[in-house]
């Protein structure tokens, strides 16, 4: 389109589960989420050249794979199904089907949606923005972390080295892990303390067992894991969708950013069923995630 001038239309499919968990598999839903922050980062790009850029998203509807995955999950027909997926619809009185999803695409397509791009449309009749849970009230006290056990990957400086610090001030035992070891040591050293609540370990998060062995360290040395906060990611490559380096520079930067907390969360996540222990997990994102154009494509979409 570009080399030719062509002011034309780019359109993915994505899902209910790129705005909200739980709705599918976990590297689904990931993979969901990334690719509206592509669509957005392309459509922020490209509009120069005319070309937009837009995702639909539909709720649950009733095809082929669908009906072989609920089949899997113990629901034995295709009537059962679509009740199923119509019984959790917002909109009743009708059920979702492949034409509406087609008849969204060719609005898309058209010359109808001229001024439309970087969108990700929902079609799912209100779903994904009427079954919000509500906030839960933050609790209010002297040390909010006392006695808690927290990891924190990427901590070598800036947001990571400011997190341990303030989980440490209020109480945590805090185990900092990153790969830049001498940096990791000197975030230790100005948390400082006689309580030592701070230790380095050398950790690569796209390495499943490094993360595998610094949860093990954790539970071995304080007997639980309360937190992990993943925090490690890197900016990656500045440069044009056209010209982006899918071999490496955008497959790092996946790892790293978006491999890496999958990994972080799976291994913590592990852990904590074992123990039935009921704590938190959190992970760092950035404006990235909701808005197009703000840093490179790669780093947007993971």
């Amino acid at each position: 389109m570009v080399k030719r001038k062509i002011r034309g239309s780019i359109i993915c499919t994505g899902s209910v589960a790129s705005v909200l968990g739980g709705m599918g598999p976990h590297a689904y839903t990931a993979s969901k989420h990334g690719l509206v922050g592509l669509v957005r980062g392309a459509a922020s790009e490209l509009g120069r050249h005319g070309i937009r850029v837009n995702c639909v998203s539909p709720s649950g509807v009733v095809t082929p794979l669908v009906i072989s995955e609920m089949l899997a999950m113990g629901i034995n027909d295709a009537s059962a199904v679509e009740e199923q997926i119509c019984s959790a619809a917002n909109l009743k009185g009708i059920s979702l089907n492949p034409k509406h999803v087609a008849e969204v695409a060719l609005f898309l397509a058209s010359d109808e949606s001229i001024f439309v791009s970087g969108h990700n449309l929902a079609v799912d009749g209100g779903f994904s923005v009427v079954n919000n849970s509500l906030a839960m009230m933050m609790q209010m006290q002297t040390k909010q972390l006392e006695g808690k056990v927290a990891i924190i990957t990427g901590v070598a400086s800036g947001i990571g080295e400011a997190i341990a610090k303030v989980f440490v001030e209020n109480g945590a035992f805090v185990v900092v892990a990153d790969i830049q070891e001498e940096l990791g040591l000197k975030v230790v050293a100005s948390i400082g303390g006689p309580d030592h609540k701070a230790i380095y370990k050398k950790c690569d998060v796209t390495v499943e067992k490094q993360v595998e062995e610094i949860v093990a360290f954790a539970i071995e040395k304080y007997s639980t894991l309360d937190i992990m906060y993943s925090n490690a990611g890197i900016m990656g490559l500045i440069e044009s969708i056209l010209d982006m380096d899918t071999e490496e520079g955008f497959d790092r930067t996946m790892a790293v950013n978006l491999k890496g907390s999958a990994i972080c969360i799976k291994q913590a996540a592990q852990a904590m069923v074992k123990r039935k222990i009921r704590e938190s997990i959190i992970c760092t994102g950035s404006v990235a995630s909701v808005l197009g154009g703000m840093d490179p494509h790669a780093y947007t979409a993971s």
